[in-house]
């Protein structure tokens, strides 16, 4: 019998300890902030901020003085966005993309997209200097911006309410060819 009970505990350890092993990573925080290129005083800020725990912070305004938003994010909402991160590869992207792929020269006014992701403890960052990142981050950055505009009403507008196109041709500048 006692051996029994041995065999039982050893069993449902085993258990217990293969599942904490091979548990799925676990993401807690998902970041988003945007650096515009020049040296504006006050440095404009944008940053939304994810957490498990469903709270969505959007920071607004300035460096100095920035305006806080408090939102609720559900929780299938908050782990589908995980589960983007996941499947897009964030976890292997490098750290910084800073110049066009294939070349060896810096631009110098170009914004920088961070994105920040908090995954099991350990946080993972990706600097997106001027757009030069690969097509899977800057799919992660429009998913991102897109999951927090469902909640704090950044809408986009529609076709149909921008203004009609004017049935006049668009004058021609003195000096230059019109095109065909």
């Amino acid at each position: 019998m006692e051996l029994i009970q041995r065999l039982i505990i050893v069993c449902v350890s085993l258990f217990v300890v293969t599942d904490n092993v091979y548990a799925a990573p676990k993401i807690t925080e998902i970041r988003l902030k945007d650096t515009p290129s020049y040296d504006a005083s006050p440095m404009p800020a944008n940053e939304f901020v994810f957490r498990a725990n469903n709270e969505l912070y959007w920071l607004e305004g300035n460096m100095d003085k920035p305006i806080r938003h408090k939102y609720w994010i559900s929780t299938p909402d908050f782990e589908r966005l995980s589960a983007l991160f996941e499947s897009h590869g964030f976890f292997e992207l490098k750290k910084l993309y800073d110049r066009p792929p294939g070349t060896t020269t810096y631009l110098t006014d170009g914004s920088t997209v961070t994105t920040q992701v908090t995954r099991d403890g350990q946080k993972k960052t990706v600097n997106n200097y001027s757009g030069n990142g690969p097509q899977n981050l800057w799919e992660l950055e429009m998913l991102t911006r897109g999951f927090a505009s469902q909640y704090i009403g950044l809408k986009r507008t529609p076709l149909s309410a921008l203004p009609t196109p004017t049935p006049r041709p668009i004058p021609v500048i003195r000096g230059t060819n019109p095109t065909s």
